[in-house]
């Protein structure tokens, strides 16, 4: 069956705006470059999944939709764009539920060695129809952190303070797109994005995969800049 990866980079940036402004220009974050690599955070996204996914499709907004063309065209050729007003970041599995029994979306802002193949092969070694990706990070004064038991999701904490040994949430998913799942979602999207993982934790519908590894989650400046740290040094600073 083929596979289809959905990158959702429609996002306001609100939480690091002002500082693309200052810093990239009103760049989108999706662009931030990793240092070292001649990458930024999409382009690695889209190279880790290209041996994995034979169609990769960049959800865009009409503010951001020119720019990431323009960077992605002239690294690869397997991307697919669409274009909307901005919608939540789960929105693109809608769709696929009239055309697949399991969805794959990612966020366009972490930067992890967690590969999907990982991911999948964990999603298949459990009965949970949602699977998620944590790892550790650096700390932070805000971020998404994960509880875990015997791989299910219990404790799911937003905007809170990170510490090294937290694991944070990635935003890379697998959805087993069945009944109860495909009702939840139909009910929740797009306008209340925010409730989809609580209610798959109350219903113990989400499994996550959590690794003992470094990886970020781009939604604020400072992990940003704890990630550049990351690359030119092989830390980052407390």
């Amino acid at each position: 069956m083929e596979q289809t990866l959905h990158i959702s980079a429609g996002g306001a940036n609100t939480r690091i705006s002002n500082y693309l402004e200052r810093q990239h220009n009103g760049a989108p974050k999706a662009l931030l470059p990793l240092p070292g690599t001649g990458l930024t955070l999409i382009s690695k996204i889209v190279s880790d999944a290209e041996n994995t996914f034979e169609q990769i499709i960049v959800h865009t907004t009409p503010l951001t939709h020119s720019a990431l063309v323009d960077h992605l065209s002239s690294k690869t050729k397997k991307v697919e764009y669409r274009c909307s007003e901005p919608a939540s970041f789960l929105s693109p599995l809608l769709a696929e539920m009239n055309t697949s029994d399991r969805a794959f979306i990612c966020s366009c802002d972490f930067y992890s060695s967690v590969t999907w193949n990982d991911l999948i092969d964990f999603h298949e070694s459990h009965n949970f129809d949602v699977s998620c990706v944590a790892t550790n990070s650096a700390p932070s004064i805000r971020g998404t952190t994960v509880l875990t038991k015997d791989k299910r999701v219990v404790g799911w904490q937003s905007n809170c303070r990170v510490s090294a040994s937290d694991y944070v949430n990635l935003g890379m998913y697998v959805f087993e797109l069945s009944d109860e799942v495909s009702v939840l979602l139909r009910k929740l999207l797009p306008v209340l994005d925010e409730k989809v993982e609580p209610e798959l934790i109350k219903k113990k519908l989400l499994a996550c995969l959590s690794k003992n590894i470094i990886g970020f989650n781009v939604n604020y400046c400072s992990s940003y800049e704890k990630l550049i740290s990351y690359l030119n040094n092989g830390h980052f600073n407390n």
